[in-house]
């Protein structure tokens, strides 16, 4: 039955009208006669009484969030309108004066009581509805960068696999299985996901779904060498040749963004998002808020800043790369995608002859930076880490520069090769 509640069709009310849900009993939403405000509410008989409940009013509250709201609260009156039980076990009757009984008469009488009585069922959710409670309650404090990760990690991964099953049927080897499947294929976006599902099922065990959260043995993925995350020199050279080239034919944003990109090692999703308030053009450096909410000021290079400068859009408050609309800014993923065509076209790879990933340009810079004798502790600055220990995984030298170190060094300690017997 296809559900009549939608955000579309909820802004379409009438005054008076009342919509009510075709998946779960008893939701509704109504738009009141007189003031014209919109409230979801749930409706249920218990024990010969009509209750009726508000749950919220649109638009504060999304029909999302009044579903995941109206799920529990009907699952509450359902609990209270259970049936007691009208008879009571059949005991036999003891006379007053009767000597005490042995025990395996009371022993008898307990199992005849115990036969009726029913064991307590323990309620229990699916993925996909733990999931909309999560949306629910988590979404409100999150990022939109982050909800639309999770929305992903969702969507794309977990439901198709675990979407319909029961929290209960979830069990370590069915996660260890889950991990494993991202294997050589989507590992980061396989981690992500596995992390997810654990916070999920911890969710359910709060929510009295789960008596206990699996304990699964994840093991981590086999890291790729360090030398296929950056561009070696030449390549550097033919991808910046080729971008200048195509800012002549086409000066879109997403050429403007792989151009920003390649000049200063930033992460694609504050790249695309990154508004004029943000950029001090003065000190030439950008300052914003960042992961785990830190707000970092990063200096850019001379280059970088003048770039900007260029493409500085007219409206204040604007975006430096805006979508075709004009009302946000470009993907992040299809920047991604874009990039990899491109390189693809162009004969742009790794050093393992692979195409890169628009991050492979965060791994590039640090390592070109590396190569003109910069310390680690200005790149770490310069890519927003915390840690140095993170800064470390992105430089990656280059072999060939390598070999000319090697060659210096012989050049000073090298002993003729007839002197050796």
């Amino acid at each position: 039955m296809a559900d009549a509640i939608t955000e579309a069709r909820v802004r379409a009310l009438r005054k008076g009208q009342v919509l009510m849900c075709g998946k779960i009993s008893g939701f509704g939403v109504r738009r009141s006669p007189k003031r014209g405000t919109v409230a979801f509410f749930v409706r249920r008989v218990v024990d010969g009484r009509d209750i009726r409940e508000t749950l919220g009013k649109h638009p504060d509250m999304s029909v999302r969030e009044a579903r995941c709201v109206a799920r529990t609260r009907l699952g509450e009156l359902v609990a209270l309108s259970r049936p007691q039980a009208s008879r009571k076990p059949a005991v036999r009757s003891v006379p007053v004066q009767a000597p005490a009984l042995a025990d395996q008469e009371l022993h008898a009488m307990m199992r005849e009581l115990l036969a009726h009585v029913r064991p307590v069922e323990r309620p229990s959710c699916t993925i996909n509805e733990i999931a909309d409670v999560f949306r629910a309650e988590a979404y409100p404090g999150l990022k939109e960068a982050t909800r639309y990760g999770y929305d992903i990690s969702i969507d794309k991964d977990i439901m198709p696999v675990l979407g319909g099953m029961k929290v209960t049927a979830i069990d370590a080897a069915r996660i260890e299985a889950f991990h494993r499947s991202f294997k050589g294929k989507a590992e980061s976006q396989g981690l992500k996901a596995t992390a997810l599902l654990m916070r999920l099922l911890r969710l359910a065990k709060r929510k009295k779904f789960l008596d206990a959260v699996p304990e699964p043995k994840i093991k981590q993925y086999k890291q790729k060498q360090k030398s296929d995350k950056g561009l070696a020199e030449r390549q550097v050279h033919r991808l910046a040749a080729i971008l200048e080239h195509e800012l002549k034919n086409d000066p879109s944003p997403y050429i403007l963004a792989m151009i920003f990109l390649l000049n200063t090692g930033e992460r694609r999703q504050a790249c695309v998002s990154l508004r004029v308030e943000e950029v001090d053009f003065d000190r030439k450096v950008i300052r914003r808020q960042r992961k785990f909410d830190k707000v970092e000021s990063i200096p850019v290079s001379d280059y970088a800043a003048a770039f900007l400068k260029s493409i500085r859009p007219q409206a204040r408050g604007g975006w430096f790369f805006p979508n075709r609309a004009g009302t946000g800014h470009i993907s992040a993923e299809y920047l991604l995608q874009k990039f990899r065509k491109l390189c693809m076209k162009k004969k742009v790879l790794l050093p393992s002859g692979k195409p890169p990933c628009i991050h492979s340009l965060r791994h590039t810079w640090a390592s070109v930076l590396e190569l003109q004798g910069i310390p680690l502790s200005t790149i770490q600055r310069l890519l927003g880490h915390s840690s140095i220990k993170t800064t470390l995984k992105y430089v990656h030298g280059d072999a060939s520069k390598s070999r000319e170190a090697c060659n210096l060094a012989s050049a000073v300690t090298a002993v003729g090769l007839g002197a050796i017997d």
